[in-house]
């Protein structure tokens, strides 16, 4: 098995969102900023950029809010909402990362994604909590979760209580 790499996944994300790559023109931007010309807007070149627009449409069609409905049946205590890991598992489909065991090396280290699902700096450089450090476990750890964590818990989801009915 190839091991995946982060071109591939921008590549996948590009493939799945049907979007085509933005070309860049100083020079055509240069001439419409002198002559006074409205811009639609001026957008960063980066996998980021592509993820805020497409959580803000996910958002604007409901989707964000049906996933945060999405809950694990027989959980008693969670250390984030179960909306993140709904939403790291949509990504690494999104991402077409293929193995879970991709995860910390193809989307946990990725800071503009882990901080749209809602991680903050700490978080992303030093984990959630210190649970496993001692044991060596994961002595390079990447990421605000380990791999296994997301398999633990997106499976905790049975068809029947997915949604809550407000």
């Amino acid at each position: 098995m190839n091991k995946q790499e982060q071109e591939e996944i921008e590549e996948n994300t590009i493939k799945k969102l049907h979007w085509h790559m933005g070309i860049r023109d100083d020079k055509e931007v240069g001439r419409a900023i002198h002559k006074n010309r409205q811009m639609d807007g001026i957008y960063e070149l980066d996998e980021n950029g592509i993820l805020d627009g497409f959580y803000e449409w996910l958002e604007e069609i409901g989707v964000i809010k049906m996933l945060k409905e999405i809950t694990a049946c027989g959980v008693q205590r969670m250390m984030i909402p179960f909306f993140q890991f709904t939403l790291l598992y949509f990504l690494k489909v999104l991402f077409g990362i293929e193995s879970i065991c991709s995860l910390p090396r193809l989307l946990f280290s990725n800071q503009g994604a882990m901080k749209l699902v809602g991680f903050n700096a700490h978080q992303i450089e030093n984990g959630l909590c210190s649970r496993g450090k001692h044991a060596g476990k994961y002595k390079n750890k990447t990421g605000p979760i380990c791999d296994d964590t997301l398999a633990r818990n997106i499976v905790k989801v049975p068809l029947k209580c997915v949604f809550h009915s407000k």
